[in-house]
């Protein structure tokens, strides 16, 4: 959808990074398999480089605030689950 030349199709795109992006302050509330599903779909964003600039400093941004929570709280362990995704990178 990024890359497609239909106006319609990048706008879906913004749209769902975009209530990825808002959804973020509810991560400590998902449940573990819900909250594991989305540390990969974040993780996969970067580590694919699906995501630049903006957006891709946003998602970096999340998975480093969700690492400085202690590590009992769920954020902390998205916050794991989704730099294990792009560490390589």
């Amino acid at each position: 959808l990024k890359t497609s030349n239909v106006v319609r199709d990048q706008q879906i795109c913004i749209c769902f990074l975009h209530n990825l992006f808002d959804e973020f302050r509810f991560f400590g509330k998902y449940p573990d398999n819900e909250l594991a599903l989305t540390a990969l779909l974040f993780g996969q964003l970067i580590n694919f480089q699906l995501i630049a600039f903006m957006p891709l400093g946003l998602a970096l941004r999340c998975v480093f605030e969700a690492l400085k929570k202690p590590p009992s709280q769920k954020i902390f362990r998205f916050g794991l689950q989704a730099i294990m995704q792009f560490y390589t990178r």
